[in-house]
């Protein structure tokens, strides 16, 4: 299937068709050669924009849908990913590939061989997302490199409902992994992503909505790696966020609370002024963020949370 087979116009009126168009566009932005940092990957933005598009699924935006086909068409493509599962079993998937052999290449630095171990592993696990997940929780030892790139990711490979076709994503991540030297697996801690939500929306660090938005939903999913997820996420909530209350507040966010009451189109409106702007489509892994940190925080906290998207908005 390409963008040509479904249109904008077809996946406007909804169903399949969005769907369809939705996921082409996901699994096409994980093949994209990207030579920008993890956190900036097209695929965080792609199923950014997928999520807030499903705000509004009578009505699909147009303008959004639009976006996403865009930047997908802005960057060059792998052509090779087929080539490596088929050198992998030329050579002979072996009986000793395991996981550890892909942690210990990741520790190691041994960049050269570790897309074909994990192609041998892949092939011999029946093509199961298994690489994918462990490979996942490697991405997580270092959550501000790679934690909103491992959630869009997987929720990307999920969108696809097809379990045997992870190789495309994992390979995405591996090349991404590759521009990071250092790897450590870390000891848990006892402190959870909902503690931290109201540290992150005192501040203004962009990248810290991001991070915390994403992880807070690796943790509330289920996978089969979830305690060694949930252990590095801890770690990294217990070190980066001192715990503390928002002040109290008289004022009012009445369209931010009717959107977490209802889940209604707000965030699609918002989502259509940015990518408006000129390079407005990078806001939008960061509305996308505020969106979810919305739905975690108490009520009455919310116009801290409409205080953020203002300052997005208004951001050059």
């Amino acid at each position: 299937m390409t963008l040509s087979d479904i249109s904008v116009n077809d996946a406007i009126k909804g169903g399949k068709s969005l769907r369809d168009f939705l996921a082409h566009c996901l699994k096409i932005s994980v093949q994209l050669i990207h030579n920008d940092w993890p956190r900036h990957h097209p695929v965080i933005t792609v199923n950014a924009l997928k999520n807030i598009i499903g705000d509004d699924l009578e009505h699909p935006s147009q303008v959004l849908l639009k976006s996403a086909e865009s930047l997908i068409k802005g960057f060059p493509k792998r052509q090779d990913d087929a080539d490596v599962l088929t050198r992998a079993s030329s050579e002979g998937i072996g009986e000793t590939a395991f996981v550890s052999d892909i942690w210990e290449k990741l520790e190691c630095g041994d960049t050269e061989n570790i897309e074909l171990e994990s192609a041998k592993i892949h092939l011999s696990s029946d093509r199961s997302p298994a690489v994918l997940e462990s490979v996942a929780e490697y991405a997580l030892t270092n959550i501000p490199e790679f934690g909103s790139l491992t959630y869009h990711l997987l929720r990307a490979f999920a969108f696809q409902n097809d379990p045997k076709g992870s190789w495309t994503f994992v390979r995405c991540l591996l090349q991404e992994l590759k521009k990071v030297s250092l790897f450590e697996m870390h000891s848990g801690t006892e402190v959870r992503p909902k503690a931290c939500i109201t540290s992150v929306i005192a501040g203004t660090n962009q990248d810290h909505w991001l991070d915390l938005a994403s992880v807070s939903r690796i943790w509330s999913s289920e996978y089969v790696r979830s305690d060694n997820y949930h252990r590095e996420i801890s770690n990294w909530l217990n070190d980066g966020f001192e715990k503390k209350p928002l002040p109290a507040t008289d004022q009012k966010a009445p369209e931010l609370a009717d959107f977490v009451d209802s889940g209604n189109a707000y965030f699609v409106s918002l989502a259509e002024d940015v990518v408006n702007q000129e390079n407005g489509i990078k806001k939008i892994p960061s509305l996308e963020a505020l969106r979810t940190l919305a739905k975690r925080i108490q009520k009455k906290e919310l116009p801290f949370i409409q205080d953020k998207i203002d300052l997005l908005l208004n951001s050059k």
